[in-house]
């Protein structure tokens, strides 16, 4: 072989050497780089994922504060889980006269489980006052509000002036109850006067105060009899644009001195005796509350109107609510002395026909003295 062939030869061997050399160092070099950027890519993905896990699971949370106004104890809200899933409370603020204070809590709240704010201060070993709370933190993250809630379910003044509740003692507690034991003892007392009417809104026939269950429903409530049959439950047989209602009257029940808002926390109950199974029958429901004073005073309350469509002949209803009553006049520097409460339920039937009965199953006061009533 000639030098000049041989000269070749070894300058091809370098280049190819020269080129696998380049090629394994590309190789050496992008593999690892290429595995890195498909590691990363799939932890990234993995961290999107727990991320939107963690976001979907977040938004399943829902905690609402909730009230038990027949409660005779300071145990009035409460925290429920209405949402999907268990929610733990990890953290709280609360307010004081010094400023905002932080705490760590460790309270799980299975789904539909609800439990008193009265727990949440006991954990931390401070004086119960939920109005301080100012909100609750979950371990996903969530904020809950709650000094908000509170105040929005606290009822204030319905009307113009400058009103205010009556300072002094525990906001949230209604000071006394009337119960179907109460509403016993009062009708005992010749201290409940009951009306109705089946064909308008007077209210003029006078029935019978009577405790008692009315159809298809399990609690006693303070209902009325008609006089011509005592053991008969007053039924409104209503058509078309008629209307019915009753009305119980409680003699001297309660005493204004002093007071500025007559809060009034309420259960109504009306149950449906006629089957609605060709049309979706309607009927309009006014719930008003009047205070009478022994001078003449009458004083009212915003009325609550709404309307039921009644599904079968085991249907009914449970209403609960509350009105305030302004009793403070500036003119005269306020109102004295007893008042009677005057409690009308008035039913108009919108469309079809219907049969009802009526109970009140509780009634609770704020606000003002309630004349004891005696029991036996």
């Amino acid at each position: 072989m000639s030098l000049w062939k041989i000269n070749i030869f070894r300058k091809a061997v370098s280049n190819l050497i020269v080129v696998a050399i380049g090629i394994m160092i590309i190789l050496t070099t992008l593999i690892p780089l290429f595995i890195y950027l498909t590691s990363t890519r799939t932890d990234i993905e993995r961290i999107i994922r727990i991320y939107e896990d963690f976001i979907n699971l977040k938004e399943l949370e829902k905690l609402s504060v909730e009230t038990d106004y027949i409660s005779s104890t300071s145990e009035m809200f409460y925290l429920r889980n209405t949402g999907s899933i268990p929610i733990k409370i990890v953290r709280s603020a609360i307010q004081d006269a010094d400023g905002i204070h932080y705490y760590t809590l460790n309270i799980l709240i299975d789904v539909g489980e609800r439990i008193g704010l009265k727990q949440i201060f006991d954990q931390l070993n401070l004086p119960y006052d939920p109005a301080k709370l100012k909100y609750v933190v979950t371990a996903r993250g969530s904020v809950y509000f709650i000094a908000d809630q509170i105040l929005r379910l606290t009822p204030g003044p319905q009307q113009g002036g400058n009103i205010s509740l009556p300072s002094g003692g525990n906001p949230f507690v209604p000071q006394t109850s009337l119960f179907y034991w109460n509403f016993t003892a009062a009708i005992k007392n010749n201290k409940i006067l009951s009306y109705y009417s089946e064909s308008d809104d007077s209210c003029s026939t006078q029935g019978k105060a009577w405790v008692g269950r009315i159809a298809n429903y399990d609690n006693n409530v303070l209902t009325i009899n008609t006089t011509t049959n005592p053991s008969s439950t007053v039924t409104l047989s209503l058509k078309t644009n008629t209307k019915g209602c009753v009305s119980h009257v409680f003699k001297e029940l309660l005493n204004l001195e002093g007071s500025y808002v007559v809060v009034i926390y309420y259960r109504i109950v009306i149950s449906s005796l006629l089957p609605q199974l060709l049309q979706q029958n309607r009927v309009a429901v006014n719930i008003s509350f009047y205070l009478l004073t022994t001078t003449g005073i009458l004083l009212g309350s915003s009325v609550i109107t709404f309307e039921w469509a009644p599904k079968s002949d085991a249907d009914y209803l449970v209403y609960s609510g509350y009105t305030a009553i302004p009793v403070f006049q500036p003119s005269s520097g306020g109102v004295s002395g007893t008042a009677d409460l005057i409690a009308t339920v008035t039913l108009t039937q919108i469309n079809g026909v219907g049969k009802y009965q009526v109970g009140i199953e509780y009634l609770a006061f704020q606000g003002v003295k309630v004349n004891p009533i005696l029991v036996g």
